[in-house]
């Protein structure tokens, strides 16, 4: 909140002397208006001694005291309307104060994020531009005008606008943050950093600061700095999904980087063989880590030119299929998998996986069971599984639990396994069992997309168990 009194520490008789008749009775008024908690005799004794030395008339002091305490009603109400949405109205209270002073910094300041929370933005920068017209020295409105250009797109003036605002004040960190996001906006990433740096200085807890850092990072390709910095945006805040959708792009963009030359060799090695049936299959492997199921696919499917019963390959395919949601195809690759190698487990898990997308939880969990019966070292058919138990209609939890036990024993890093046990016991309202699992999941994997959701439960979880 802007200050509306001002008490000066300075000698009245230095400081007023320069200054006008006017401007001595709105002294008189900030400094009566600053002063809390007095008794009536105290204000009356007060207001005495400032009418000597300010040398006014108490009866026009007086008359300035109601004119302000009505402002500063009209500015409060006005106030309360910007902050609940009602932005018209809010300026229809500021309009009425300015009418009684037209120079009241704050009715300005107020008025003028109305107007740009309407789209109008020329009377919202007017406005700005008055408040700096009658105190030069006021940041905060080159920072609410910086935060007007950048919405117009106007990085370059938005800059200058924070940069007057850091000149002012060395250590405002809205106009660091907002100036770093501006450079990222114009490329300018050596200098993003730098703000971004100055206010993890000041604040070293801002969830925006590093996500800007991260930005700034991912445009200098340094992305396992990036991903550094996204993760502890999400540890400060779980529910920061930008910052999980661009960590997974700096993730994308990082595997990308290094398995280009792992692509590099296996393209030579077919040059030199075109028959070599491990390099397509293996380039197709790369390919699918980083999604591009087209480029995968046509690996694949040359190697099947090549060997027909290729147990690998339909799997791989069933893969492909599955990311792209052609269920039907997937069973049918996954399937073929199964008729050449019986025993090929991860072809069970995967059939499985496309049975539970289409609801068919027995089917599902029969093929999980047998996965599990050819690996039992398999977290994930665990997991899977348990999701098939608790999640469909089922709703089996002692089966569920067992299961997500058993994969988190065997992965303890398994954020989705606790994720789905916090939800199982959220269910079966253990919450205290519940908030563990939801705690756990933040700890060990702030940017897991399970997150921002486990973050939220727990919350639900702390107001159910404080009213158990």
């Amino acid at each position: 909140m802007r200050c509306i009194g001002v008490l000066y520490s300075k000698p009245f008789e230095n400081f007023i002397a320069p200054h006008t008749t006017e401007y001595r009775y709105k002294v008189f008024n900030n400094v009566i208006l600053a002063i809390d908690n007095i008794t009536a005799e105290d204000e009356l004794d007060i207001m005495v001694e400032l009418v000597k030395i300010l040398d006014i008339d108490i009866e026009i002091a007086e008359e300035y005291k109601r004119k302000y305490l009505e402002i500063k009603f009209l500015f409060d109400t006005g106030n309360d309307l910007l902050n609940s949405g009602q932005y018209k109205e809010a300026i229809s209270f500021c309009n009425q104060a300015l009418e009684i002073d037209p120079c009241y910094i704050n009715a300005y300041f107020v008025r003028g994020i109305a107007y740009s929370n309407l789209k109008e933005y020329e009377k919202a920068i007017s406005d700005l531009n008055k408040i700096i017209e009658l105190n030069p020295d006021d940041g905060e409105a080159y920072c609410a005008r910086g935060s007007i250009h950048r919405g117009l797109n106007q990085y370059e003036k938005a800059i200058s606008d924070y940069t007057k605002a850091i000149e002012l004040n060395p250590d405002s960190i809205n106009a660091y943050r907002c100036r770093s996001a501006d450079y990222i906006h114009l490329e300018e990433y050596e200098k993003a950093l730098n703000d971004c740096n100055k206010v993890l200085e000041l604040d070293p807890y801002c969830a925006y600061t590093y996500y800007f850092r991260g930005n700034a990072f991912c445009g200098l390709i340094e992305y396992e700095k990036a991903i550094s910095d996204f993760e502890t945006a999400l540890r400060l805040n779980p529910t920061f999904s930008n910052a999980l959708n661009n960590y997974e792009i700096a993730y994308l963009r990082l595997d990308r980087i290094k398995y280009k030359n792992i692509i590099a060799d296996y393209t030579k090695s077919i040059q030199l063989n075109p028959n070599e049936i491990k390099a397509y299959n293996n380039r197709g492997n790369v390919y699918f880590k980083l999604k591009q199921y087209k480029e995968a696919l046509d690996d694949y499917l040359t190697v099947l030119a090549i060997d027909a019963e290729n147990a690998d390959v339909y799997n791989n395919i069933g893969d492909v299929a599955f990311k792209l949601e052609q269920y039907e195809t997937a069973i049918t690759e996954y399937s073929k998998c199964i008729e050449i190698a019986p025993n090929y487990s991860n072809a069970y898990r995967g059939r499985g996986m496309v049975y539970e997308a289409l609801e068919n939880h027995e089917k599902a969990i029969s093929d999980y069971s047998r996965a599990i019966e050819l690996n039992p070292s398999d977290s994930l058919s665990y997991y899977y599984r348990g999701d098939a138990y608790f999640f469909s209609d089922l709703r089996q939890h002692k089966k569920a639990i067992a299961d997500y036990n058993k994969s988190i024993e065997l992965n303890p890093n398994n954020a989705s396994a606790y994720f789905s046990r916090g939800f199982c016991y959220h269910d079966l309202k253990e919450y205290e069992k519940a908030i563990a699992d939801f705690t756990k999941i933040i700890e060990i994997a702030p940017a897991n997309a399970h997150s921002s959701a486990a973050h939220l439960l727990r919350e639900k979880a702390y107001e159910k168990l404080a009213k158990s």
